[in-house]
């Protein structure tokens, strides 16, 4: 029988998404927005560092309690390792021995074997550039911890500003900001929102997002350069 490896956990890369939208910006724009650094890499690292962060969370422990939940368990384990190894064609779709995430997600969708799947067949969606696949599975994983709820709003997000969708990643960034109230999130996705908000020309609300950061989120990483960014937004806003 096949055996789920919980992944080792780790903290995801803080590089803001965001970005690909910000250097957008007008060559003529303020010296205000330019400040915002311009920056065209691709999300994948990030993607992968947050899907390893999010199965961490889960223990197979927590899901042997039922026949169905054993057998979505046993199904999840080659799909996952599929994953791992970036074998995202073989994950999602799986062989004729064993399901993938797809099927998981579908056949076990009660169990939370079929919950990860969802989660997991929108970050291989993801990675794949399938935007609308992606958001669609991320939209049916219920996330009811204190990251991964949170989380999973920002990755549809990181799908729109993909798709260059400004208006939907900024609110998808501010709901992942209001998902949850911690240190690690809510600020993470702040800073992302102000930054969409720049490009967008939305100024005032820019502000506000940086700024509660400073005033609510002090510990946080985000708050050790927020300053600039609050300079940024407000600067700009006086100048429209």
């Amino acid at each position: 029988m096949a055996s789920y490896q919980k992944p080792k956990n780790i903290k995801p890369n803080q590089a803001e998404s965001a970005e690909h939208l910000v250097n957008k910006l007008d060559k003529n724009a303020t010296r205000a927005e330019q400040f915002l650094e311009k920056n065209k890499r691709p999300f994948t690292i990030g993607i992968c560092a947050v899907v390893v962060l999010f199965l961490g969370f889960w223990g197979y422990h927590t899901w042997i309690s039922t026949p169905s939940k054993a057998e979505a368990t046993e199904e999840l384990a080659f799909a996952q390792k599929a994953y791992e190894m970036d074998s995202l064609q073989l994950a999602l779709n799986g062989t004729p021995a064993n399901l993938g995430l797809i099927k998981i997600a579908d056949q076990f969708s009660s169990t939370p074997a079929g919950n990860i799947a969802k989660y997991l067949a929108g970050a291989a969606y993801y990675k794949l550039g399938q935007y609308e696949n992606a958001i669609s599975y991320f939209k049916k994983y219920n996330g009811e911890d204190e990251i991964t709820a949170a989380e999973v709003l920002g990755l549809i997000g990181d799908c729109y500003a993909q798709q260059d969708n400004a208006e939907d990643a900024l609110t998808y960034y501010v709901k992942a900001a209001n998902e949850r109230d911690n240190d690690f999130t809510t600020p993470f996705y702040l800073l992302k929102a102000g930054n969409v908000a720049m490009y967008l020309k939305k100024y005032s609300s820019a502000a506000k997002y940086y700024q509660k950061i400073k005033d609510s989120y002090p510990k946080s990483a985000q708050a050790a350069t927020i300053d600039k960014y609050i300079a940024a937004a407000s600067g700009a806003a006086k100048n429209l």
